[in-house]
């Protein structure tokens, strides 16, 4: 599959997210939390001919993005209720995010 046409429907499944989160910020939240890029990724990489071990080292790193992920949930979270800007939010979620990702690495789970 062409890497323009992967390019456009990854970016029509995040607009439409977005498109309903203007309607309906709940909705989009639970969309977006659909496992939306794996499986786009998995897709394309499965339709370029991966082998099966390439697919599961591929699995086995979003299970452990999940963790990071939360934290950065968490976070911005937490920044959001404590009343600061959106932005600094994403900041705080972004420091979570690294250090926990950091934590990751020192224990050899982002190693090839």
């Amino acid at each position: 599959m062409s890497l323009l046409l992967k390019i456009v429907v990854s970016a029509c499944i995040v607009g439409g997210v977005n498109l309903i989160a203007v309607v309906n910020p709940r909705m989009a939240g639970w969309l977006a939390a659909l496992p939306l890029v794996s499986i786009l990724s998995i897709a394309w990489l499965a339709g370029g001919g991966a082998p099966p071990e390439d697919l599961v080292a591929f699995v086995t790193r979003v299970l452990y993005g999940l963790v990071p992920t939360a934290a950065f949930l968490a976070a911005v979270t937490a920044g959001l209720l404590s009343g600061v800007s959106a932005f600094v939010a994403l900041g705080y979620g972004a420091l979570a995010w690294g250090l926990v990702t950091f934590a990751a690495r020192q224990m050899g789970l982002l190693n090839a």
